[in-house]
């Protein structure tokens, strides 16, 4: 069996689903200059959402809204800098989903994690990389430190075949919160981006995110 990491995580997940296509691309850079991944205006800034009579008025946006055409390029800008070697389906079995992590704004979000659960099973993406990658993404996701643990795990692909995975694995709390809106959009989005079942979809589909 070959090793291969693996985005099972959701929280990996999510980071695909936003990147899988700059990933992909070539990368673009300006010199003192912040380099956008596609051409566009920012329709929605980092910080606080202030706009009046808007439904998510008063919470925190974490991140940038940059509108763009379905098919327009996308610039590879990612901060991990790491290229798949090759990409695939995949999922693990003796594992479940679970939404029991803190995140932000306190009480409002919660981020993804995997739990062992001998009858169920988490589907994402396996992602080939190199070693030095490798290091390269535990250093981004603060490993080893506090938060998450690496974890080797036996995988399978979409035709069956056994791969050695690795993935990112938190303490989390013992009782599951509700992610936002935003992070269970992106683990839709690159389920389906990517072509994940059909069945996974629907449960992605069915988690009711924060208010």
């Amino acid at each position: 069996m070959r090793r291969i990491t693996i985005a099972l995580a959701a929280a990996t997940l999510a980071s695909a689903s936003a990147n899988a296509q700059s990933r992909f691309s070539t990368a673009s850079t300006t010199a003192h200059a912040i380099v956008l991944p596609v051409s566009s205006c920012i329709s929605s800034p980092f910080g606080p959402r202030l706009l009046p009579n808007h439904p998510q008025v008063g919470t925190y946006h974490n991140g940038v809204d940059l509108p763009a055409p379905e098919g327009t390029p996308v610039r590879d800008v990612e901060r991990r800098r790491i290229r798949p070697l090759e990409s695939r389906v995949g999922r693990i079995t003796g594992y479940r989903l679970r939404f029991n992590l803190e995140g932000r704004p306190k009480g409002k979000a919660a981020p993804a994690n995997i739990w062992p659960d001998a009858d169920q099973e988490v589907w994402g993406v396996l992602h080939k990389i190199t070693r030095r990658d490798l290091l390269r993404l535990d250093s981004t996701e603060g490993v080893p430190g506090r938060g998450y643990r690496p974890v080797w795990l036996n995988a399978d692909d979409m035709d069956g075949n056994p791969l050695t995975a690795i993935t990112y694995v938190a303490t989390g709390k013992e009782v599951d919160g509700r992610p936002s809106l935003r992070y269970i959009s992106l683990l839709r989005d690159g389920a389906r981006f990517h072509g994940l079942p059909e069945h996974w979809l629907q449960f992605l589909d069915s988690v009711n995110h924060a208010e």
